[in-house]
């Protein structure tokens, strides 16, 4: 994204300040990094949705996207953030995928298209297509 000219932010969040591993590679690209953590040892004190929120307020964002990786239930969160803002939104989803190419059916994840394989559709998945499971 940066080789191609595009504005680029990073909100990372963590439990602790520990949990936020590989943080100065960001940092040496020279992206605007808003760090949060639930306990408040590094950056704003609460969860990354609540930075995200925070960072949504201060910039435009007709022409946003959103990515997200981590725990299932943060990216839930952040979807649903996405979609209640209108802004497009990019899943990386985690799946226990056993094989690898498709035969096993271990990585499969629900999404408004029908079951689709983690290994071969994705990981990564349009969020407004994503049927979040519990």
């Amino acid at each position: 994204m940066r080789q191609k000219k595009q504005e680029v932010h990073l909100i990372y969040g963590g439990q602790t300040a520990d949990d936020l591993v590989g943080l100065e590679d960001f940092q040496r690209l020279d992206i605007p990094v808003c760090v949060t953590t639930d306990d408040g040892s590094r950056g704003f004190k609460g969860l990354v949705t609540e930075g995200l929120e925070n960072y949504l307020q201060q910039i435009p964002y007709d022409n946003l996207t959103i990515y997200t990786c981590g725990p299932t239930q943060m990216m839930k969160a952040v979807s649903d953030l996405a979609a209640h803002h209108s802004i497009a939104c990019q899943i990386s989803v985690e799946a226990k995928m056993a094989c690898g190419f498709g035969v096993c059916l271990g990585c499969s994840v629900k999404t408004t298209h029908s079951y689709r394989l983690a290994c071969q559709h994705g990981p990564i998945f349009d969020a407004s297509e994503f049927i979040w499971e519990n």
